[in-house]
């Protein structure tokens, strides 16, 4: 996919997880018939929709039938390339647990942790300022 493509505004991409997980938590993980963790990499659209979804383990490969990835995946193995995207890690453990989080690359970890150091910054100063008046 073209990575111009992907979300990088924070903000959209905790809606976006939020919605994503509210998807998979409407479905049923048959949790006892997974032998271990099933880990998936997801694209998905900025309106939360899963575009595709990508084994990262053999027993993910193996036991995706007992996922809700197969009925909730619009697009799987068809070229997306012109859709924004932001990329997820789903866990399914064999408990029963979900585990959804955002894969993001460097820079816009680099991006983030910059924003968050300047608004720290400006509110110390805008506090001595106003200390001073």
């Amino acid at each position: 996919y073209n990575t111009k493509f992907l979300v990088k505004n924070w903000q959209e991409i905790r809606k976006i997880l939020g919605k994503v997980s509210a998807q998979i938590h409407q479905y049923q993980v048959k949790k006892k018939l997974l032998p271990c963790k099933l880990v998936y990499l997801l694209h998905v659209s900025r309106d939360a929709a899963i575009i595709s979804y990508k084994p990262m383990n053999s027993a993910a490969r193996d036991y995706v039938k007992y996922t809700p990835l197969p009925d909730l995946a619009r697009y799987n193995n068809q070229q997306f390339h012109n859709f924004a995207i932001i990329q997820l890690k789903i866990t399914f453990n064999n408990t029963g647990k979900i585990k959804i989080r955002p894969l993001l690359n460097l820079s816009l970890f680099i991006v983030s942790l910059i924003t968050f150091v300047a608004v720290i910054v400006t509110s110390i100063v805008l506090h001595y300022i106003a200390a001073k008046l």
